[in-house]
């Protein structure tokens, strides 16, 4: 609960009593200091919920306009916007100080707001409606109605979201004693992907006697993720996890390493992979009776056998980064 163990990352064993003869715990050690049935102090994470707190809300406008080009081709854009307010995120009333910049660095914890009336040994979170985030989109379509034995649909959305607020159990980590340092956490949303393109297609193969072909196209450019160092805690806030500086960043890995990553620096100032995938569906319809039918079918995920790779590690330390 103090700070990161030096000893794992310079090759040494565990010295802690409990460990010692490790790779097991020493149970009979822990019984006897912390007797079954006993009561003591949560040395854990606390959480606490706050009298002020409300339910998120969000207020969503659109305008779209339609037209018809043909009695089977119609396009479509619409403009969204959403705002939601009075997100979750989390405040430390026990935050930390560290004595120096580096990873193993000492910390101090803190009862900054004057609230607990004593420290506590681990971060002590409470709920606020401190987190907002904004949503912004075109979308485009272009639809053909099922004519002469086949339809199809291209959408393509631009898209952007940006905000203080992502989920609802978000923590402040970036936050320094009393403040809050907001600004540093308003970032684009880890969900967020400029670019999605759709594409799907159904057609009756002529001469089959009710075989139909189904086919989706899906592409999304990457989603954000924050490239950081966990050598150093810039802020010393005790939280590892400070941005690094705008710029290119390449993995060391030799296999499956990204290379040529741009950050924009902050939180979430890098973009992932992006994803493309083909699915092909083939179905056979037999007719039963008249008004029953048998389908057989068969499926084919991801034709093409591209792989898509999730967001990497973003933690420059590691050896996995970028990887």
């Amino acid at each position: 609960n103090n700070t990161a163990d030096p000893g794992p990352s310079a090759g040494r064993l565990p010295t802690d009593p409990f460990l010692i003869n490790g790779p097991t715990l020493n149970r009979a050690l822990l019984d006897q200091i912390y007797p079954p049935g006993a009561l003591y102090r949560n040395t854990g994470i606390v959480i606490f919920d706050s009298p002020d707190r409300q339910q998120p809300w969000a207020h969503q406008a659109t305008i779209g306009y339609a037209l018809e080009l043909t009695p089977t081709i119609a396009v479509n854009a619409d403009y969204i916007h959403a705002a939601n307010r009075d997100m979750f995120l989390a405040r430390n009333l026990n935050p930390m100080v560290r004595a120096n910049t580096s990873r193993t660095g000492p910390i101090t914890r803190v009862d900054a707001f004057g609230v607990l009336g004593e420290v506590y040994n681990e971060r002590v979170w409470v709920m606020e409606n401190t987190g907002d985030n904004d949503y912004d989109a075109l979308d485009l379509s272009f639809e053909k109605r099922y004519a002469n034995n086949w339809s199809g649909r291209i959408s393509y959305s631009l898209s952007k979201s940006r905000g203080t607020g992502e989920s609802q159990n978000d923590t402040n980590t970036y936050q320094v004693l009393t403040d809050l340092k907001l600004d540093k956490w308003d970032a684009p949303s880890s969900v967020d992907r400029r670019h999605i393109l759709s594409i799907n297609g159904r057609t009756e193969i002529p001469k089959t006697r009710g075989v139909i072909l189904t086919s989706t196209v899906r592409y999304m450019s990457g989603s954000p993720f924050t490239i950081f160092d966990t050598n150093v805690d810039v802020n010393q806030n005790g939280e590892l996890n400070d941005p690094l500086p705008a710029g290119v960043y390449n993995s060391t890995a030799s296999v499956r390493g990204l290379q040529n990553v741009e950050s924009k620096g902050g939180r979430n100032g890098a973009r992932g992979p992006d994803f493309f995938e083909v699915d092909l569906r083939v179905t056979y319809a037999i007719r039963v009776r008249s008004s029953q039918r048998l389908q057989l079918f068969g499926e084919i995920f991801n034709l093409t056998d591209r792989v898509n790779f999730i967001n990497p590690p973003g933690d420059s330390r590691l050896s996995s980064f970028l990887v």
